[in-house]
């Protein structure tokens, strides 16, 4: 599976990739796509929990591979390929045996059209990097992936950042973790406003 993907991510014809047959009771099935953001080309998983709740993950086109075949091997039983020129298919019966059907065509296939996160560059808290304040609110997990019920509230406190910077040029947001300066809030946000900034403030 490695290899099919590394091709299908080289070649520029990868759409997207479904994990199915889950082997965990607290995972749906997990979907991945490549996207372009001001970081460079990458692959997005995004987990599909039994609970309801959708977990983000970003990864280099690099690593991609190597962690969709891990997501196989560690928790799927049926994973599929799709690219703009066909599909591959590996599944794994009850016994233990590995099938796997390739009808992927790569000569003159038609590049996959991959979308745009541009909106990534804004943010001062990037999705995808731990960061232990927005954990502690319920906003993240330990990985940075940000949980799809608070994607408002994570679009909110990057919004309060790039407020704050804008409105003191001489502050610096570093993209360390740093304790950095409480903040005395208002009425709106009072709660998280009073916390530290995340990753602190220099001036």
């Amino acid at each position: 599976m490695i290899e099919t993907v590394e091709k299908t991510l080289k070649n520029k014809i990868l759409k997207k990739m479904v994990f199915s047959a889950s082997r965990d009771p607290d995972v749906i099935r997990v979907n991945a796509a490549p996207f372009t953001s001001s970081s460079g080309e990458m692959v997005q998983f995004e987990t599909l929990r039994a609970d309801g709740k959708a977990l983000h993950r970003n990864v280099t086109v690099e690593e991609a591979p190597g962690y969709a075949n891990e997501l196989f091997e560690r928790a799927f039983n049926r994973a599929n390929v799709i690219t703009t020129s066909g599909e591959f298919q590996i599944m794994r019966s009850k016994k233990g045996k590995v099938t796997r059907i390739d009808r992927i065509k790569y000569e003159g296939a038609q590049k996959a059209q991959v979308k745009s996160h541009d909106s990534d560059r804004n943010y001062i808290i990037r999705e995808g990097t731990p960061c232990l304040f927005l954990e502690k609110l319920g906003v993240c997990d330990a990985e940075g992936s940000v949980f799809d019920r608070k994607r408002a509230k994570f679009r909110q406190i990057n919004r309060f950042l790039e407020i704050v910077r804008d409105a003191v040029p001489d502050i610096e947001l570093p993209s360390a973790g740093v304790q950095g300066l409480p903040v005395q809030g208002g009425e709106a946000g009072q709660h998280f406003r009073r916390v530290r900034l995340p990753y602190g403030v220099k001036v």
